[in-house]
């Protein structure tokens, strides 16, 4: 148990398990307000959750898993939260990203594709999920600003939609996350004339302005699937955002014009975790490809549901650090914006182990394919090196 007194969040996996603190204590039993209270508390060795926002009250785990409550507590007063600092903007230096204090910076970005609607709709399992991802090391998520195929968040049925969007925005700041805002996923369904949406893109625009310092934001999700389709050209950067033009499905170019930023995505491939060779070409140049000289995003990978083996998600994430501006893990849960457990969680901390084993000084240095690293005869299936620069821990692997 932690010490008496100490407060934290309380979470719940699903099972009736709550997690309990940094060093993973656990208690089981039965859900408090539909399976989440806001905080709990270990005092004289007896466990309390408080409910969610609306509830204030306090409730007692008794013995045989059950609560007991509302109860008056001899709970001492939390201690103050420290005051909130806004993340830095980040801004555009060449083909990478740095924050305006000249801080490197390298999005580490994990799917969350419900999570403005979950906000809009007051689900407080937020909490949880941006707690868990800042806690891993992730930086960024990635965000759909509204959806049909995979759930039912429409903005016009939002009367308030675009005065809580800076809101949501900066209620993930204060887990550390910058959010990449995707405008308009299924937007053929959804927003099929061209002058609302770019009415709408304009709304958008003057909506996240004041939260410019963490917030990207990309016009579409997967240009070329039919859902999407949408007159791409007809759009412009919006002013004071950072912005891409959008993605198009698996492997394919990013949608062009570039603007601020550009995105690849990889989810279809048998050997996707080579992929961010790939994508680097588009940034830097290669037979058939015009340069953009701008950061290069693989903004959506193969999730762990479709490859089972945990070292192509560290390998992805490493040559994605080396070689690109960001790398997001992408998941079921991430879709649905839930809390991670079992694989999905073993490969988010491969892509997070797989981030941080790259310096970020190894941006600047010259690419080299380092053929001479790699087994021999590894033909299409062997392992891959990469390295930009001099410095030995500027390598990254690729192995099957």
């Amino acid at each position: 148990m932690t010490p008496d007194g100490t407060f934290g969040r309380a979470i719940d996996t699903g099972d009736g398990t709550f997690v309990l603190g940094p060093a993973g204590e656990t208690a089981r039993a039965r859900h408090v307000d539909h399976g989440y209270g806001r905080r709990y508390c270990w005092t004289g060795g007896r466990l309390y959750v408080q409910g969610l926002p609306g509830n204030d009250a306090w409730y007692l785990l008794e013995p045989g898993d059950h609560w007991r409550g509302p109860v008056v507590l001899p709970i001492p007063a939390p201690p103050e939260a420290p005051p909130f600092s806004p993340l830095p903007a980040l801004v555009v230096r060449g083909h990478v990203f740095v924050e305006a204090t000249g801080t490197r910076c390298t999005l580490i970005e994990a799917s969350s594709f419900q999570a403005a609607q979950k906000f809009m709709d007051g689900d407080n399992g937020l909490d949880a999920h941006f707690s868990q991802l800042e806690d891993l090391g992730f930086n960024t998520i990635r965000v759909f600003g509204m959806a049909q195929n995979l759930f039912d968040f429409h903005p016009l049925r939002y009367p308030s939609y675009y005065e809580q969007l800076p809101v949501f925005v900066d209620f993930a700041a204060r887990y550390g996350l910058r959010v990449d805002f995707v405008v308009f996923p299924d937007c053929a369904l959804l927003m099929p004339a061209l002058a609302d949406q770019q009415a709408h893109w304009a709304k958008v625009g003057a909506a996240l302005l004041p939260m410019a310092h963490s917030v990207l934001v990309s016009l579409q999700n997967e240009a070329d699937q039919t859902p999407n389709r949408m007159q791409t050209a007809a759009f412009q950067p919006l002013p004071g955002l950072l912005c891409s033009h959008g993605s198009n499905g698996s492997r394919q170019p990013p949608v062009r014009p570039w603007w601020s930023f550009e995105e690849y995505h990889t989810n279809n491939e048998s050997q996707w975790w080579r992929e961010p060779h790939n994508a680097m070409e588009f940034e830097q140049g290669a037979e058939g490809i015009t340069a953009s000289h701008v950061p290069m995003h693989v903004s959506e990978n193969k999730r762990p549901d479709n490859d089972s083996v945990v070292s192509h998600f560290r390998d992805a994430a490493q040559c994605a650090a080396l070689l690109c501006a960001g790398f997001c893990f992408h998941s079921i849960p991430g879709r649905t914006s839930d809390y991670l457990g079992g694989h999905d969680l073993a490969c988010a901390r491969a892509v997070i182990d797989g981030m941080h084993s790259i310096p970020l000084g190894c941006q600047d240095g010259a690419y080299r394919h380092r053929a001479d690293l790699e087994q021999p005869n590894a033909g299409t299936t062997g392992e891959r090196a990469y390295q930009r620069g001099t410095d030995t821990v500027c390598i990254a692997h690729s192995r099957p």
